[in-house]
């Protein structure tokens, strides 16, 4: 058995409304929220790789990282009864941060269940940007069980860290402006942890 084999597995239902014009409409609201990143392009790198290089700046994202673009469009699309119930996720890293920053100044209760050993400067990340933090489970298996449970006990929305489409889309605003900024782009190269960027 492998570390990934106790991950939980993203249902083959993501598809659903993803397209173009839905990016472009995600867009839309995302970037009225989050300035466009730069794109640079470093001769060094360039030498390097024998080709010019373009790198997206996603790092100066108030949390650090593209996935808060997720958030913000995950936020926008909730219902008002959604908003007025808030949200409930497994998550300890970017996701988890990327829906309490986004939560907060959305102002929709978020809630985010971690393992019990989480690593304590994950945790207190969460919390300072405003999530209600929930220590159960010894997997992150067992955490997004828990989130489930509480979705269902509390009424909250429950957000998948991998399968949602709201959240695909706001990732895809990334590509978007890379796109438009650079039209000649042969090739990209992206990172891939859960499959939602």
């Amino acid at each position: 058995m492998t570390a990934t084999d106790t991950l939980p597995q993203a249902p083959a239902t993501i598809q659903s409304g993803l397209d173009f014009d839905a990016v472009l409409r995600t867009y839309e609201a995302v970037s009225r929220v989050l300035p466009e990143t730069p794109a640079w392009s470093y001769p060094l790198l360039n030498a390097e790789a024998g080709v010019e290089v373009t790198v997206k700046h996603e790092n100066v994202q108030p949390t650090g990282a593209f996935k808060v673009r997720g958030g913000v469009a995950l936020m926008a699309a909730l219902s008002p009864e959604e908003r007025r119930r808030g949200v409930v996720t497994a998550s300890t890293g970017n996701h988890a941060q990327s829906l309490a920053w986004a939560g907060a100044r959305s102002e929709v209760p978020v809630t985010v269940v971690v393992p019990v050993g989480a690593p304590a400067r994950k945790v207190a990340a969460v919390r300072a940007l405003g999530a209600r933090v929930v220590a159960e489970g010894e997997t992150m298996c067992d955490s997004l069980a828990h989130a489930e449970a509480l979705s269902l006990t509390e009424g909250m929305r429950m957000v998948s860290p991998g399968d949602e489409p709201a959240i695909v889309l706001g990732h895809a605003a990334v590509y978007l402006e890379l796109f438009r900024r650079h039209p000649g782009l042969e090739s990209v190269y992206a990172p891939v942890g859960s499959g939602s960027g």
